[in-house]
């Protein structure tokens, strides 16, 4: 699996909701960095997509935007 196949894998799970998809496709350490806030767990940033899916039940990642990651990466 090269990293765009991971990623749209990844964007998948959150599209879903699917959070135990999401724990088993990435490290249990994952750290992740939006914005100016200090970086968030994984259990955090499930919880605050969670939230975001109450207001917003239909929303979609980009992962359409995924063909842009380059090969390298």
């Amino acid at each position: 699996m090269d990293i765009r196949e991971a990623a749209r894998d990844v964007y998948a799970a959150i599209d879903r909701q699917d959070w135990d998809k999401l724990a088993s496709l990435t490290s249990p350490d994952l750290a992740v960095h939006l914005g100016s806030a200090g970086p968030v767990g994984l259990d955090e940033r499930q919880k605050s997509l969670a939230e975001f899916f109450v207001g917003f039940p239909d929303g979609l990642t980009p992962s359409t935007t995924m063909s842009a990651v380059p090969a390298a990466w």
